[in-house]
């Protein structure tokens, strides 16, 4: 299409926990003080297939912008759609995560891969992708920069908001109610009883 541009970004990192660990908190990442752009979560469906677990979540995010972004935009917040698959037998967490709302400013498309390092460290590997399209005419190219800029600089963020909430999960437990928390929360055997989960629900963050 005419206009149209598209940009492309990929990472790794690593986070310091098994990823059993890091499946089972994955569903308690919000609220978190690096995640404050996240206002809402809510599951859509949730379903166990072959042994999976498939989810499907809404996620509303605040929608910063530049002043010249600003100027011509005036929604505050984001829609997103999350799809989650989580498979306990091969160890693999993948996220497909893709905005639905202001796609006639601006697409974003990111894909996670959670899975176990190969280097015996017992960790977790986050491998991501993401791609940024935008087909605002004259705007498209300053536009898919700086959507490719701002997750960029999310990266970091979210690394962080990963640590904080796995430390507060098993590793800097301070508070009784805490403690009691991380005894009865055995990763590998919630993933195995996948089939336990409580219904969908909506919260808010």
């Amino acid at each position: 299409m005419d206009g149209l541009a598209e940009l492309g970004y990929q990472s790794e990192s690593r986070l310091d926990y098994s990823w059993a660990e890091v499946a089972t908190a994955f569903w308690h990442r919000y609220p978190n003080p690096f995640a404050s752009h996240v206002l809402t979560e809510d599951v859509l469906d949730r379903r166990v297939e072959d042994g999976k677990l498939i989810t499907k979540r809404l996620l509303t995010k605040t929608n910063s912008l530049p002043l010249w972004g600003s100027a011509l935009l005036r929604e505050s917040s984001v829609f997103l759609v999350e799809h989650s698959v989580v498979d306990p037998v091969e160890k693999s967490l993948t996220t497909f995560t893709q905005n639905i709302s202001l796609r006639y400013w601006s697409v974003v498309a990111e894909k996670c891969i959670y899975t176990p390092t190969v280097d015996g460290t017992n960790h977790t590997c986050v491998k991501r992708e993401a791609t940024f399209s935008s087909n605002a005419h004259l705007l498209s190219s300053r536009i898919a920069s700086f959507c490719r800029y701002r997750y960029k600089n999310n990266v970091r963020k979210s690394d962080l908001g990963w640590k904080h909430v796995l430390d507060s999960f098993y590793g800097g437990a301070q508070t009784e109610q805490q403690r009691r928390r991380i005894k009865a929360l055995n990763a590998p055997k919630a993933l195995r009883k996948l089939r336990d989960l409580p219904r969908p629900h909506s919260t808010s963050v």
